[in-house]
């Protein structure tokens, strides 16, 4: 069973800008109340409709764990990585976060009771977030220098930016070309320019790049400024 989360249009992702969170009310997650001894319940399939974190929360009479388990289609068939899985404890309130930024469109959460009694649910919660409200990124500075000119090189030592991030070009003669799709090349498919004397590119918000951002100079030696967040 898919069960569409949103409820209008303001509802993400059309309305990411005004919707922050929605909870998943008991007559959308269908969680059952109780779990038999030794066994397993859990919600119907929810749809995320482009809400990137997931916050759980429960109370169980019976020791136990619950986890989630992220897919790619709306239809549950094909599994984003493994389980997210937290502990439960007999009366002591449980919480599960995922807050990992991996892409997903549906999950289904699972409440498992590892004792021989039957255990009753109460308290439950289930959250759905956009992003992380008022989120502050830490910057993490990558300027530096062309290892030799006229060759593309990785920005920030190869490592991919988690959310973002800019490039500015102090030279006041020569161009910088950077990519984040291929291999940076001067008016090469793929590339973007950052003009000299002050040029600067800076990614939009929500595009992150998705493997290491290659940048060419014609001069060795050239600057450029540069950060990640």
């Amino acid at each position: 069973m898919t069960t569409e989360t949103s409820r209008n249009a303001d509802y993400a992702p059309y309305g990411k800008g005004q919707l922050q969170q929605a909870p998943v009310p008991q007559a959308v997650h269908n969680l059952p109340g109780t779990v038999a001894a030794s066994s397993s319940v859990s919600t119907s399939l929810i749809r995320t409709d482009g809400f990137a974190l997931i916050s759980a929360g429960l109370t169980m009479t019976q020791n136990g764990n619950c986890s989630v388990q992220r897919f790619l289609d709306d239809g549950g068939t094909q599994p984003q990585g493994a389980p997210v899985t937290a502990a439960v404890l007999a009366n002591v309130a449980a919480n599960l976060d995922i807050l990992d930024g991996k892409p997903f469109s549906s999950f289904q959460l699972t409440v498992t009771n590892i004792t021989g009694s039957t255990a009753t649910i109460s308290g439950f919660a289930l959250l759905l977030q956009t992003g992380a409200a008022n989120q502050i990124d830490t910057a993490n500075d990558g300027s530096g220098a062309i290892t030799a000119g006229g060759t593309a090189q990785t920005l920030f030592g190869g490592v991919v930016p988690s959310n973002g991030f800019y490039v500015c070009n102090p030279d006041a003669t020569n161009d910088l070309w950077l990519a984040l799709g291929a291999t940076a090349a001067a008016n090469g498919q793929g590339s973007i320019r950052v003009a000299a004397n002050g040029g600067y590119y800076a990614t939009e918000p929500g595009l992150k790049p998705w493997q290491p951002v290659s940048i060419v100079g014609a001069v060795t030696a050239q600057k450029f400024s540069a950060a990640r967040w």
